[in-house]
């Protein structure tokens, strides 16, 4: 049907529209298509693999002096208390008292395997059997007068390879 006398589709036939003029095809050609580029694909990173890393193991204990304060037990006056040592190592042990801040009196005494000392010397000590492996020494602390000879004192040990240790005997 044509309106105002002309043809439909814009004055040509309907059997033109099928083909392509050469300038139309030209004008086509021209046009830019969109050309899907490459992507970059991404390079994994390295990650870091934790390592399990080397936990410090406590130092060992090679003797423990029980309890770390010794609290003598007053009784008529004297005060007594019972310090364990024990071996808590993989090998026999040799311990003795070194010393003691401040000094011992001679107020207090000693009883270690069926000995007692009386003050400062001689301080206890096993250096020879010494202790086997879970082995146990038990030394009886005795301090005559409690009541007038309060003040603490500090026990330095050692080990027979030259390891450290230190408690407290406390009247009460």
């Amino acid at each position: 049907m044509a309106l105002n006398g002309g043809l439909p589709f814009g004055g040509t036939s309907p059997a033109s529209l099928s083909a392509l003029s050469a300038t139309q095809t030209a004008r086509a050609a021209a046009i830019p298509t969109a050309t899907p580029m490459p992507t970059e694909t991404p390079t994994p990173e390295p990650t870091a693999t934790v390592q399990p890393t080397a936990t410090t193991p406590p130092p060992p204990t090679w003797l423990t002096f029980m309890p770390a304060t010794l609290v003598l037990v007053r009784t008529s006056g004297t005060c007594t208390g019972t310090l364990t040592i024990t071996n808590t190592s993989h090998q026999t042990l040799g311990w003795q008292w070194t010393s003691a801040s401040p000094e011992l009196s001679n107020y207090y005494t000693f009883t270690f395997n069926g000995k007692t000392t009386y003050g400062t010397q001689p301080l206890p000590k096993n250096m020879t059997p010494g202790l086997k492996q879970n082995e146990t020494d038990t030394v009886l602390v005795r301090l005559s007068s409690c009541s007038t000879h309060q003040t603490q004192v500090t026990i330095t040990a050692q080990d027979n390879l030259n390891h450290t240790y230190h408690f407290v005997i406390k009247p009460s």
